[in-house]
C-alpha cells in the first residue's frame, strides 16, 4: 500500500514539473525582460534598490545565455551583450562590465560599451584605464551631455581628481541624456534600431514598445 502511495506520489510530482520545465523561458527572454524591469525602475522611478534585484536577474539571465552560445560556438547579439554590460554595472559586478563591454567596444555602433566600460574601471580605481577607454566614446552619436561630460571628466582625471566623483558625475550626465532622449527627441526621426521596437529601444526609451516585439530567439 505504502509503495503505490509513494509510486503514485512520484508520478503526480512528474506531472506538474514537466509542464513547468518545457514552458521555461529562455535565458534571453528572462535577460532581456529583467533589463526593461530594472530600467523602468532606475530611469522611471529612481529606485535605485528595485532596479538592482532586476539587473541582477538580467545579468544572471544573460551569463547563462552567453556561455551557452559560446559552448555551442555561437556569438551573442550585440544588444544583448550591450545590455548584459550595463545590468553588470547597476549591480556593482564591475570586472564582468568591464570584460563584456571591452569585448564590445570594437564595434562603433555600441557607443555603450566604451561608456560602461569606462565607468566600470573608474568604479574599480584604474583611473588611467578609465581615461583611455572613455577617449574612445564614438563621435557624432547624438548624446551630447556624454560626450561633454565625458571631455570634462577625461581632462579632470588627468589632472588628478577623485576617480569615485569623476564616475559620480558621468554616470548622473548619462541618466540626464537618457531621460533627455526619450522625452525631447522626435521618436520618428530615429533610425530602426534605436526606436522603442528596435533592438537598442534602451536609448530613447525607458521599456519596449508593447505591440511591436520583435521575434527572440
Amino acid at each position: 500500500m505504502k509503495k503505490n502511495i509513494l509510486t503514485c506520489f512520484l508520478l503526480l510530482a512528474a506531472i506538474l514539473v514537466v509542464p513547468v520545465m518545457a514552458h521555461a523561458a529562455p535565458p534571453g527572454t528572462v535577460g532581456e525582460k529583467n533589463f526593461e524591469r530594472g530600467t523602468i525602475a532606475l530611469r522611471g522611478n529612481g529606485d535605485r534598490q528595485k532596479a538592482r534585484k532586476y539587473y541582477g536577474r538580467a545579468a544572471q539571465a544573460f551569463a547563462s545565455l552567453i556561455a551557452d552560445r559560446a559552448e555551442n560556438g555561437k556569438p551573442t547579439r550585440l544588444s544583448r551583450l550591450l545590455m548584459a554590460g550595463m545590468s553588470c554595472y547597476y549591480v556593482g559586478d564591475w570586472q564582468q562590465a568591464v570584460k563584456i563591454m571591452s569585448a564590445a567596444a570594437v564595434n562603433r555602433d555600441a557607443w555603450e560599451a566604451s561608456l560602461y566600460a569606462g565607468l566600470a574601471l573608474a568604479r574599480l580605481n584604474r583611473t588611467e584605464n578609465a581615461a583611455a577607454m572613455w577617449k574612445r566614446f564614438p563621435k557624432n552619436t547624438g548624446q551630447r551631455m556624454i560626450a561633454e561630460q565625458l571631455g570634462k571628466q577625461i581632462a579632470a582625471l588627468e589632472s588628478g581628481s577623485d576617480v569615485q566623483q569623476v564616475a559620480d558625475a558621468v554616470e548622473a550626465a548619462t541618466l540626464r541624456q537618457f531621460s533627455w532622449n526619450e522625452h525631447s527627441v522626435f521618436h520618428d526621426s530615429l533610425a530602426a534600431k534605436d526606436r522603442c521596437s528596435g533592438q537598442f529601444w534602451w536609448r530613447y526609451a525607458k521599456s519596449r514598445c508593447k505591440d511591436r516585439l520583435p521575434k527572440l530567439n
